[in-house]
């Protein structure tokens, strides 16, 4: 997945999509509903992550334009299936888990149950991938990003198999290769900035 949120960290939403996509990318990740719209509308047709949580506007918004959504609780993943329903439509989400960010996310093995009765409710959202962020994996001593691993694994087990497993972001793809799972999510990196020191060649 590129990153491509924040006009693509200023560099343009819709060019360097089309680009990353040239190049290869099997996703592209956003923060916003508007964003992942403005991509649908200029043609641009891979998968595209909304990272953030989103509104009952911006849930339909994304049903309406097929792009996958973060859900972090039962209330979110019930509100996206409301937008689907209104719509006659499926929806697709991936589920945050907090495992040390403390940003957005589920954070306990009940919390995660509870995601888990609401997906149960809600015949029209799929849940196709999990993913979480690595807060500290630029930093050299790696104890906290070893601790959110394992806590990854534990509540990652509790889910169905078969997901979409994320959780490095620039600074894990570029060094910790236990974290790359299923797909890795390429931020800062690609537009020339490592945050970690890298035997890359890469170039602002």
């Amino acid at each position: 997945m590129v990153v491509v949120k924040a006009n693509a960290y200023g560099h343009g939403l819709v060019e360097i999509s089309r680009a990353a996509v040239t190049a290869g990318a099997d996703w592209l990740g956003v923060a916003t509903a508007e964003e992942g719209v403005a991509l649908r509308e200029a043609g641009v047709s891979v998968p595209v992550l909304v990272l953030g949580t989103v509104n009952a506007r911006g849930a339909s918004a994304c049903v309406a334009h097929n792009l996958t959504m973060t859900v972090a609780d039962s209330a979110g993943i019930l509100a996206v299936q409301e937008a689907a329903v209104s719509l006659h439509k499926a929806a697709h989400v991936h589920l945050k888990l907090d495992t040390g960010m403390g940003r957005i996310g589920a954070r306990t093995a009940d919390e995660v149950r509870s995601c888990l009765d609401a997906l149960a409710a809600s015949p029209n959202v799929a849940l196709s991938g999990v993913f979480t962020h690595l807060a500290d994996a630029d930093n050299p001593d790696q104890t906290f990003t070893d601790r959110q691993l394992s806590r990854f694994a534990d509540l990652r087990a509790l889910l169905p198999e078969g997901l979409i497993v994320h959780a490095a972001a620039s600074a894990a793809a570029l060094t910790r290769q236990d974290a790359w799972f299923d797909m890795v999510r390429i931020g800062i990196a690609s537009y020339g900035y490592p945050s970690v020191p890298t035997p890359l060649p890469l170039r602002p």
